[in-house]
């Protein structure tokens, strides 16, 4: 991935052909991760399973009792402590405001800032 840095990137598209810019996970993660330091060590990991971890949390009342169960015992027995062993810097807040310039983002969760 380091060599390919482009391959890595979050943002979207502003409603053009061509038109995506990123957004630096520095802005989504409250500075906890940067553009910088996303492809460091088991950063872009860290960041994908606490993100996933946080809006999974929103979505309770969108998932059945048995795929929120199921998704719950995943991330709490097996991941959990994996991403611990790795030292991860904590992800307090994943900032969806910076999303909002793009014209077909219009998910909110709780946790937005």
């Amino acid at each position: 991935m380091a060599k390919y840095p482009d391959m890595v990137q979050i943002g979207g598209n502003l409603g053009v052909v061509n038109s995506f810019e990123a957004v630096d996970p520095a802005v989504v993660s409250g500075g906890v991760f940067s553009a910088a330091t996303i492809l460091e060590g088991a950063n872009l990991p860290c960041f994908a399973f606490q993100t996933i971890k946080m809006e999974l949390a929103s979505t309770r009342k969108d998932l059945t009792a048995a795929g929120l169960q199921m998704a719950e015992e995943l991330l709490g027995e097996f991941l959990e402590p994996l991403f611990g062993i790795m030292g991860c810097p904590t992800l307090v807040e994943f900032n969806q405001s910076a999303f909002d310039k793009f014209p077909g983002f219009s998910y909110r969760s709780p946790y937005v800032s």
